[in-house]
């Protein structure tokens, strides 16, 4: 800016400044990758958006409820669950203005996303004489290899804190043992670790540390740090960074006495993470076998000292650290856990010892490195899209009513005026919107609504009666959401209402028609009718009253 302000001929230095700045070609053919990939992650995963359980399921309230928890400053629980992956979920609502109940819903798909293009770029790193073949192939394995991943397709949408656990600390590791990942000195690089470390223990706390302790033993015995000093000083800010956590859950806990054992177990152990892999092709345990085999071909094929290979090293022994974690029947080691890191892990680990190998091969031959780089990748991509076509295609659909109901919830909040409006429905769905309006349970409308509506109208003139009598006043508006019979040939029936409540409402609807009060349907769809009752015109919905 300086030099811009005090140069003689401005219009010359703005050409030879955006000269300067202007992308190379590699820069470019990362750049179109990365943005092929973010979109084929995008809309092969929105596909399988039919097939979700995860929504409206007892897990997704738990975690809504977690969100909301923390919109009231509510940050520890007495069950020790750890709330930082949720505090991402809610940053992300607040700062796009998106409500908790899609946040849930869409941050998996971020996660999935940023995996995919983490993935690729720790895979490129080596892969500097095989072309980027292999880095595309392995972000696609992730990405479009459903019957080879450890996650059931009912839900593939849903968020994992461990996702977000790796997204930090993968990146992490590779600037650890990469001596251009910082242009300054190696204070920098111990106060971007510090900052990843201290954001994934808050994610995670038990399995951030597993990883990272592992990671760096394997930095510091296989010299990757030359000075004992810095080998000291990443010890130590593994060990003051965890330490000061737990110092601070002892401070700020305020759930009688913090019990870090009974913390560390929860960490471990997450009781609402399960696997279900009937999907998959071949046993994943046979693949994890196969995986680690390959890893300790491509380490047995590879001399450690060579500055190249660094990358498949350190992935490998981690990816054999996890192995050993997973075979080894500890009971406090959730598995489903480590499958969810294997799911990451596997497609890395597979294309970086497969370059080794096509190198150790092709004899460093770039063109044939090349040529079975582009076989092997071939290979995969015909057995991915041969063998799992049928597997997901029949995959079972999901209750297509609860994504209508999210959609009419929505469609209601973001065009209507926060506590303009109360919500009929059952209690189930209570937490939906809790927020953004007043909720009327239907026990409470058919006992209450008709005479709360009588003394309503009949006084709403009167001022010092409303004061008197507040607990009468109705709201401008009234949304009453029916939800008969259930979805047929679904893998989860979802919410519905008994037909005598349905009866009820009809009756209620009747009289209110009969008062001269207006009523209009608001939505409908096979299964769901929503009913608007509108008690004051003019005075909710945001576009009648501003235009």
């Amino acid at each position: 800016m300086i030099a811009f302000v005090e140069s003689s001929d401005r219009i010359t230095y703005l050409k030879e400044k955006n000269k300067d700045s202007k992308f190379n070609k590699k820069e470019i053919t990362d750049f179109s990758i990365t943005s092929i990939i973010v979109l084929i992650t995008f809309f092969s995963r929105v596909q399988f958006y039919k097939n979700d359980i995860y929504l409206f399921s007892e897990t997704w309230f738990e975690d809504l409820i977690k969100i909301n928890d923390l919109n009231n400053q509510v940050w520890f629980s007495p069950d020790y669950s750890e709330i930082g992956h949720y505090a991402i979920i809610n940053l992300f609502s607040n700062a796009f203005k998106i409500s908790p109940e899609n946040a849930l819903q869409m941050f998996g798909l971020i996660q999935v996303t940023a995996l995919s293009i983490l993935i690729f770029w720790v895979v490129k790193k080596a892969s500097k004489k095989t072309g980027l073949v292999l880095p595309i192939m392995a972000s696609l394995i992730f990405t479009l290899g459903y019957t080879f991943t450890p996650i059931n397709i009912g839900y593939l949408l849903k968020h994992q804190f461990i996702f977000s656990v790796l997204i930090l600390i993968l990146p992490a590791i590779v600037f650890l043992i990469n001596k251009q990942g910082f242009k300054q000195s190696f204070k920098s690089k111990i106060i971007y670790l510090n900052i990843v470390l201290i954001s994934s223990l808050l994610l995670n706390f038990s399995y951030t540390l597993i990883l990272i302790l592992v990671a760096l033993s394997v930095v510091i015995v296989l010299n990757y740090i030359k000075k004992t000093k810095e080998k000291v000083t990443l010890l130590f800010t593994v060990l003051v960074s965890s330490l000061t956590l737990l110092f601070s859950f002892f401070v700020f806990y305020k759930y009688e006495f913090f019990n870090a054992f009974y913390f560390l177990k929860s960490s471990l152990l997450q009781v609402n993470q399960f696997s279900n892999l009937s999907h998959l092709l071949v046993p994943y345990e046979t693949i994890i076998k196969l995986t680690a085999l390959l890893s300790i071909i491509g380490l047995s094929s590879t001399k450690i000292e060579n500055q190249k290979n660094k990358v498949l090293v350190i992935f490998s022994l981690l990816y054999e650290a996890v192995v050993i974690l997973f075979f080894i029947n500890i009971d406090f080691i959730d598995k489903d856990i480590l499958l969810l890191i294997f799911s990451v892990l596997t497609p890395i680990v597979i294309a970086l010892n497969s370059i080794q190998i096509i190198k150790v091969l092709s004899f460093k031959n770039k063109k044939v490195s090349k040529v079975l780089s582009g076989v092997l990748a071939i290979a995969i991509a015909f057995s991915t899209v041969f063998f799992q076509q049928e597997i997901v295609s029949s995959a079972p659909v999901s209750n297509e009513t609860n994504r209508q109901i999210l959609k009419a919830y929505n469609q209601i909040t973001t065009t209507h005026l926060p506590f303009t409006y109360s919500v009929v429905n059952t209690n189930k769905v209570a937490l939906i919107g809790n927020k953004k309006h007043y909720f009327i349970n239907y026990s409470e409308f058919n006992s209450e609504y008709l005479e709360r509506d009588y003394l309503y109208h009949k006084n709403k003139e009167n001022k010092s009666f409303l004061e008197a009598h507040p607990e009468i006043i109705l709201t401008s508006k009234v949304f009453v959401f029916e939800i008969s019979d259930i979805d047929k040939d679904v893998i989860r029936t979802g919410i519905s209402i008994p037909n005598n409540q349905l009866q009820n409402n009809a009756n209620l609807l009747s009289e209110l028609k009969k008062r001269g009060r207006k009523i209009r349907l608001y939505t409908q769809t096979p299964r769901l009718k929503v009913y608007e009752i509108i008690n004051t015109e003019n005075s909710s919905k945001i576009s009648e009253m501003f235009f």
